[in-house]
């Protein structure tokens, strides 16, 4: 059927362009994961079609291992276990209907499969524990980075940009204003404008030198080391 009309229609080979399109047009966009998708899907029934449709191409059902390998390189690890046991279970599943009999091709695919998929799937669990440890560490270090930076007698804010990005209890009570508050605010606006291009240099040198500059707090103004 396959080498004959099926391959040569042109139905047939319009739907295997638009698939094509389709596929690549989701893994474009923001609903990549819907292209990897459609894309294992279509490795699967390609690789089952050929199986049931051409004599002794049990061996091509080792193709599926594809499949999983896409799964896990971008889908979580429970569609990549979906994805490995489906590869699995498809092999005995289609067996019976295969044209001619192919125990060495069913054999080879079937062992294939297995040894891919434990492979894969130990490698995937692994890294996903990896990516849990270091989410873990770094949040410990940011909790220790706060208890450092709240402990801190003196007021103590860290500047990305020229903007706050933290700020201890100590600092937001220079301003009379919450540490939430003093968030993604400007320096330079804490000071006074006379003040403001000594800032703006100050923050520009490495390492930054210790400068008094006049703050506004509540309309009044204060010297701050």
């Amino acid at each position: 059927i396959i080498e004959g009309d099926l391959m040569t229609h042109p139905v047939w080979l319009i739907g295997l362009n638009l698939l094509g399109i389709l596929t690549y047009l989701l893994a474009r966009s923001r609903h990549y994961q819907w292209g990897c998708i459609l894309e294992i899907l279509s490795m699967w029934a390609g690789s089952t079609i050929m199986a049931l449709t051409l004599p002794y191409q049990g061996h091509s059902l080792s193709f599926l291992i594809v499949p999983v390998l896409l799964s896990a390189t971008v889908l979580s690890f429970r569609f990549t276990l979906i994805t490995a046991i489906l590869s699995i279970i498809t092999v005995p599943a289609i067996s019976p209907f295969l044209p001619t009999p192919d125990y060495h091709g069913i054999l080879h695919a079937g062992l294939t499969l297995l040894a891919g998929n434990v492979f894969i799937l130990t490698a995937r669990l692994h890294q996903e524990r990896l990516v849990e440890q270091n989410a873990q560490a770094l949040l410990d270090r940011e909790v220790r980075h706060r208890r450092l930076l709240e402990a801190a007698y003196d007021g103590t804010a860290i500047i990305k940009d020229g903007r706050i990005a933290e700020a201890s209890t100590g600092f937001s009570k220079v301003f009379s204003r919450s540490p939430e508050d003093l968030l993604r605010a400007r320096l330079v606006e804490l000071v006074t404008p006379e003040c403001s291009r000594l800032v703006e240099a100050s923050l520009k040198e490495s390492p930054s030198r210790t400068i008094e500059v006049t703050v506004i707090v509540e309309d009044k103004r204060a010297w701050v080391e």
